[in-house]
């Protein structure tokens, strides 16, 4: 998969600004500030390159879209655009490039959960809706510790959040490999 790094990062900038959220700028500066546009996806399960970390957000936020429009969901443009363009952000300054092992390995120092690390991250600069915080909470659903314990509430109280993780899913699984 061809990734255009700068046409990405143009890209989210529109898609960002166009939510008009308050705070908005100065998450964008934070995210430009940060290696996000240029961060692999994963280290070794999904775009392991450069810029695919912004690669695989739009191609989340694109799911996502579809998703809400083929099912009726109701989830509000501003929000697919929150939740599909943010609910990885834990992942800003995670990996560093090994030369020796010819690959991107994690450096992770905060004991937290992977969508708990997004939401606190993003609330430094937005105020994220009841339904964007359990979806980027929750985006990873049965991989992260507590969802046996709180999975069928985050379904019943948030069903629209669930999108999100198969618009994630969908991304890794199928259209990034």
């Amino acid at each position: 998969m061809e990734i255009d790094i700068d046409g990405n990062k143009e890209k989210i900038i529109e898609l960002l600004k166009s939510t008009k959220r308050e705070g908005i700028d100065a998450l964008i500066r934070a995210k430009d500030d940060s290696d996000f546009f240029i961060a692999p996806a994963s280290s070794k399960y999904h775009l392991a390159e450069p810029g695919g970390l912004a690669q695989h957000s739009l191609l989340v936020l694109n799911g996502l879209d579809k998703l809400n429009n083929c099912f009726g969901l109701q989830i509000p443009d501003e929000s697919i655009k929150i939740m599909a363009l943010e609910h990885d952000d834990c992942k800003i300054g995670l990996y560093t490039w090994s030369a020796t092992q010819q690959r991107y390995i994690r450096i992770d120092n905060m004991p937290l959960g992977h969508g708990e690390k997004s939401v606190i991250w993003i609330q430094q600069y937005i105020k994220l809706t009841d339904l964007e915080k359990v979806a980027i909470r929750w985006h990873m659903t049965a991989y992260e510790p507590g969802w046996d314990r709180d999975g069928f509430r985050v379904q019943n109280l948030f069903p629209q959040a669930m999108a999100l993780y198969f618009a994630d899913h969908i991304a890794t699984v199928f259209l990034e490999k």
